[in-house]
């Protein structure tokens, strides 16, 4: 028999006086109570060393879910039904304003200031009647700083609620600087004195003023929604569609000049430039455009008198030319005049190539009073004798 368990020697002691004195019949029934006994001690012991496993990661379990409460930059209240603070772990320690022994035992509604203890009270209300989450904003002023929350309260079992506090306040700053950037952006646009559009996927969905009016339209409404090809001249729509591709694969691309169709059809003539940016989560391209049709007339104008001048230039040259050879054959007509007999017919012919000779030189005075820009000297003279030079 195994060797016999302690309590079952003090039973053989108390009853026989001991194992020697146990009546033999009894052998095989007193063996299988020690073998229980040592049975039992062996589960107990396992057990033991199964309560101890168990307790040892419990705590483990418990620290490490403490140590991960206390990392979170939340605040975590527990509640119970009536809104008493019952624990509190975790949140940046500004945000916990008041000790946290102070806070253990007081109703979570009456620790603020008394408007938000009202809001609080409230959410509280609304999560025993719905037992659904519930969050709520708030701001509140700490070592004269403006601070923004937000709460969310869930409900637990056992009528208890978890309240986990976020810190927003510099996801509200983040989201005022964008609302002003947007607002100073928005009125950038707006008072632009180019045209400012907005496409996605060839469909216009944002235009400025300065657009609606040089596109022709009442307001942005008649823009907005619209094909951007249906305001490209047909002529420059394979280019305008090249561009845009280009654009998209982040490309830069020079200015371009172009003509564009308003809404009753008419042409007019831009210099136009695109970017590619991400509007309300979506890749758009932006075009800005410029109206240079005074800038083309101002451009044609300048021509026309850069060829006036080139046609001045040229004129003054041949005037020049031409005077000097009027002034050889003046001075030849003079001198053959002095030999000739003024009864003769040769004389009266070179008194007209004379005359005639003096009306060129008058016309040469002309061309180089052109040349040099001067308006042309109008005299007025006796129609008969006009007639009579010209027939003579």
């Amino acid at each position: 028999m195994k060797q016999t368990h302690s309590l079952l020697k003090r039973q053989l002691k108390r009853y026989f006086g001991g194992q020697n004195f146990m009546p033999k019949e009894w052998q095989g029934f007193i063996e299988a109570v020690n073998n229980a006994y040592w049975q039992s001690d062996n589960d107990r012991n396992m057990l033991e060393r199964s309560l101890e496993l168990s307790s040892q990661e419990l705590l483990q379990a418990n620290s490490e879910l403490r140590a991960i409460f206390q990392a979170f930059p939340d605040l975590f209240f527990r509640l119970d039904n009536e809104g008493t603070i019952l624990d509190c772990k975790g949140g940046i320690t500004t945000d916990l304003y008041i000790p946290l022994e102070n806070l253990l035992g007081k109703r979570f509604h009456g620790v603020p200031f008394k408007e938000l203890g009202n809001k609080f009270l409230e959410a509280i209300h609304q999560v025993r009647e719905t037992k659904s989450i519930v969050s709520i904003e708030y701001s509140m002023k700490i070592q004269e700083q403006e601070n923004f929350y937000e709460m969310r309260l869930l409900p637990l079992l056992e009528d208890q609620i978890i309240a986990i506090i976020r810190n927003i306040t510099e996801r509200k700053r983040a989201e005022e600087e964008l609302r002003e950037t947007e607002e100073r952006f928005r009125r950038l646009v707006e008072l632009s004195p180019d045209m400012i559009l907005v496409h996605s996927e060839g469909k216009i969905v944002l235009i400025n003023r300065a657009g609606t009016k040089l596109l022709g339209a009442a307001n942005p409404e008649q823009i907005v929604g619209q094909s951007l090809m249906d305001f490209v001249h047909p002529g420059h729509r394979e280019t305008v569609k090249e561009r845009i591709r280009q654009i998209q694969e982040g490309r830069e691309l020079p200015l371009m000049e172009q003509k564009i169709l308003r809404l009753d059809g008419t042409e007019v003539d831009v210099e136009s430039a695109e970017i590619r940016f991400s509007y309300r989560g979506k890749p758009v391209v932006q075009v800005v455009a410029r109206d240079i049709t005074e800038r083309k007339r101002m451009q044609g104008e300048l021509l026309r008198v850069q060829k006036l001048e080139s046609i001045g230039i040229l004129a003054g040259g041949i005037a020049h030319d031409f005077n000097n050879i009027l002034t050889a054959i003046l001075g030849i007509i003079s001198l053959a005049k002095m030999y000739a007999n003024p009864e003769d017919k040769i004389c009266k012919k070179l008194t007209e190539a004379e005359k005639a000779s003096v009306r060129a030189k008058d016309l040469t005075q002309q061309l180089l009073t052109f040349s040099k820009g001067g308006q042309p000297i109008v005299k007025t003279a006796p129609v008969t004798k006009l007639l009579k030079d010209t027939t003579s």
